[in-house]
This record gives C-alpha cells, structure tokens and sequence, in this order.
C-alpha cells in the first residue's frame, strides 16, 4: 500500500514529523518545497477587500450572514441573480488570489465552492477567519 502525505510548515515542524514518520517507515522521502502557508491578517484582508469588486463584496456580505454556507439555488435567489453574476462576481477573487500582492503566500481562498455529491448540487462557503471579517467592515 502506498500513502502520500502533503504537510506544510517550516523547515524544524518538518523535521519533527519526519523524525516521526522516520520511525514509523523504512523510508520517507522529504520533499524539498519549505512553503509556509501565511494567515490572513487585518491589514491582508483589508488590502484584499479594497481590490474587490462591489457585486463580489456584495456576495460575500451576504455568505457572511450564513456561516454554513449557501445552496446555489438560494443564494441566487437571495441576491436575485444568476449562476453567470455569481461565476462573475466570484472572477474578482481569483484575479485577486492570483495577482502578484497575493499570489504564491499560501493563503486560503475567503470563498469556497464545494460540490455535494449526496445531494448533486453546490455549495458557497465563506472561511470562518472572513466571517468575522465581514461583519465588523463598514459599508
């Protein structure tokens, strides 16, 4: 049986789980990437918030209102739109995410779209550390 394991931390929180592994496993191959994953901070978020777009920031007040998230078909509904301006909407984030301020610092995504195989349909999930966020930025 093989099992792939992707941790990330800094150089001594790896070593301490190799060592672990180490005496688990005859071998354990070390990957070379030491990327550390950064926490959204105040400022982070505040910057990141500024570059949004109105209908993006619009959507993400309203998955503030609902921390378990949204169903797509009620989230339409409540802003009285369709899959497109959600799709739309949601672009800014990934332009964002993938531009040069955020990129490659290992931050979350603030949204996350899961599909739900039980019941075949989508789901929009605001990140719990966004919630707060969110609730406390003015207008």
């Amino acid at each position: 049986m093989d099992i792939e394991l992707r941790i990330k931390g800094t150089p001594s929180e790896l070593a301490a789980v190799l060592e672990f592994l180490g005496e688990q496993k005859e071998q354990v191959v070390p990957q070379t990437d030491t990327s550390v994953t950064t926490v959204w901070s105040y400022a982070l978020k505040d910057i990141f918030w500024a570059k949004l777009s109105l209908g993006c920031k619009a959507l993400i007040r309203k998955l503030s209102e609902q921390p378990n998230g949204y169903w797509d078909e009620q989230l339409k509904s409540e802003l009285g739109v369709g899959t497109s301006s959600i799709g739309g909407s949601l672009s800014s984030i990934g332009l964002n995410m993938r531009g040069p301020l955020f990129k490659d610092k290992g931050l979350t995504w603030p949204v996350r779209r899961e599909h739900r195989e039980d019941t075949d349909r989508w789901m929009y999930i605001l990140e719990p550390e966004w919630q707060e966020f969110v609730s406390a930025y003015p207008d």
